[in-house]
């Protein structure tokens, strides 16, 4: 074996091991839907449940709300924040297209937001990531495999 076809494997297995070092998330699964303190307020449920295609299992999906980032979600992950009733733009830079979704929240709100991967067969393999809003019963069903976000969550 020549030395650049080793130092090509190498490098190939280390980007291989990079990749599929993507922790977990770490806190507690979720225990039950929180509603503001102040009626006033909306609470916002952000989530990720499993990779629907193998490959996306280590990726990052950053939740970029009225563009911040607000969490960076792996799989089988949720963040849960307050939110101010208006109107809210949020989506995810993982791919080329940018798929926004526009959010009018009301004060009590509890809003469920489940980041989908989208692969459409075509002749470039387009894909694209957007968030859906999910119906209380289904988001739960949805969150119970799923823990929180703790590391990566930004919006304290």
């Amino acid at each position: 074996m020549t030395r650049a076809a080793l130092i090509a494997i190498v490098f190939s297995f280390g980007l291989v091991a990079g990749c599929a070092s993507v922790p977990p998330p770490s806190g507690p699964r979720l225990s039950g839907v929180e509603t503001p303190s102040d009626p006033n307020q909306a609470v916002l449920y952000i989530y990720r449940t499993e990779a629907e295609y193998r490959q996306n299992r280590a990726l990052l999906f950053p939740a970029i709300l009225n563009g911040r980032t607000v969490a960076e979600l792996t799989e089988n992950a949720y963040v849960s924040m307050v939110v101010e009733p208006g109107k809210h733009v949020i989506h995810t830079r993982t791919e080329k297209v940018d798929k926004k979704t526009e959010l009018d929240v009301k004060p009590g709100d509890a809003l469920f937001l489940r980041v989908r991967y989208y692969m459409r067969p075509s002749f470039c393999f387009c894909s694209y990531t957007k968030f859906e809003l999910v119906d209380e019963s289904q988001a739960r069903a949805q969150l119970a495999g799923t823990r929180r976000e703790i590391e990566r969550f930004y919006a304290h």
